[in-house]
């Protein structure tokens, strides 16, 4: 079980960015998000972006308890998963950072698909472009949410594994 929990761990480092959910009304939850930064930190996964998430916040009986860890955690989203509250403002943090992810593609655009060239020039970060005879070679970080557009004009195997570039997609 203990190998089943690092190989986990190791997939956190390759993640775009981590939700941390804490019990908000368990006695020890500051203990247990110092902890969680100090296994993050071990793995190298502590500069992830990170939404920390502080759920049952329903459950906390003393207002100013809540508003001390509010205080203490500004950028942290509270929610009940009972009752619904706050998880439209975590839905919206949620789209928010997607919207920041990316995905590194090598791309073969067909010569006559200038408007996805266009596209890539407007909205992700190019890191090589070469004309040859088949089309436009394009290599590019790519937001999450565009990924889907590219998906079959990735690089033909022998240019970089275009297996391995659809698995990663999403």
């Amino acid at each position: 079980m203990i190998e089943a929990f690092k190989a986990t761990l190791e997939e956190v480092a390759e993640a775009d960015f981590l939700i941390e959910v804490l019990d908000a009304s368990s006695p020890a939850v500051e203990a247990h998000h110092v902890t969680t930064g100090e296994v993050l930190r071990e793995i190298k996964a502590d500069l992830l972006p990170t939404i920390t998430v502080f759920n049952k916040s329903d459950r906390i009986p003393d207002p100013l308890e809540l508003h001390r860890i509010r205080r203490k955690h500004p950028d942290a989203v509270f929610v009940s998963a009972r009752t619904g509250d706050g998880l439209n403002r975590l839905q919206e943090r949620l789209t928010a950072q997607l919207a920041h992810a990316r995905r590194y593609l090598e791309l073969l655009l067909p010569p006559d698909r200038y408007d996805l060239l266009a596209l890539l020039h407007r909205s992700a970060q190019v890191e090589r472009l070469e004309y040859v005879e088949s089309g436009i070679e394009v290599d590019a970080s790519i937001p999450l949410p565009l990924c889907h557009q590219f998906q079959s004009h990735l690089r033909p195997p022998g240019n970089g594994s275009i297996q391995e570039q659809r698995d990663n997609l999403f």
